[in-house]
């Protein structure tokens, strides 16, 4: 058990050293009383961001009627970090991993209990609960499927249900990471 609980700590770390590695930018174009442009930048370390965006960079909203001239009062034009494509990349890679060492640890646990790995297992339970119930509301009503925060709750409830779970099958939150010889 203490190989597997190594091997999702690595994997969780590999995660965000990869989506660190590989963090989508984007360029914004703004101008008073309009709607913003945004184009993909690409993906680059985070600590080696692409070149600032130029007004050429937007050349395919020119067509637009509500794009601004180059010469627009206020117009803006900036580099920005895709926080949210990053939290779903992480939410979609932990999910995998969660998942997987859940399933590894349902398989090779026999009597023996582990706190950590039972709240894994049951931490992908809730991520994959959450994540289909925001894509259900998507489908249903066609309005933003809200998956981070679906996600979000299904994780929250997972590592609920998996304290409960554990208490309830003898174990207890408090007890040795090895499951006490159980």
């Amino acid at each position: 058990m203490h190989a597997l609980r190594l091997i999702f700590v690595l994997a969780c770390l590999g995660c965000v050293a990869y989506e660190a590695e590989n963090v989508p930018w984007e360029g914004h174009l703004m101008a008073p009383g309009r709607h913003p442009a945004i184009v993909e930048l690409g993906r680059t370390p985070i600590w080696a961001p692409p070149p600032e965006p130029t007004y050429a960079t937007f050349e395919d909203f020119r067509g637009f009627p509500d794009f601004p001239d180059q010469g627009t009062p206020g117009l803006e034009i900036r580099r920005v970090l895709a926080v949210d494509w990053i939290e779903m990349d992480l939410m979609l890679y932990l999910w995998a991993v969660t998942v997987t060492c859940g399933l590894v640890y349902l398989a090779v646990r026999g009597r023996r209990r582990d706190i950590v790995l039972h709240l894994v297992l049951w931490a992908g339970i809730g991520l994959t609960a959450g994540i289909a119930l925001g894509m259900m509301r998507w489908l249903a009503v066609r309005g933003p499927a809200y998956e981070l925060w679906f996600g979000g709750l299904g994780l929250v409830g997972g590592i609920v249900g998996g304290l409960l779970s554990f208490r309830r099958e003898g174990g207890e939150p408090g007890a040795a990471a090895d499951g006490g010889g159980r």
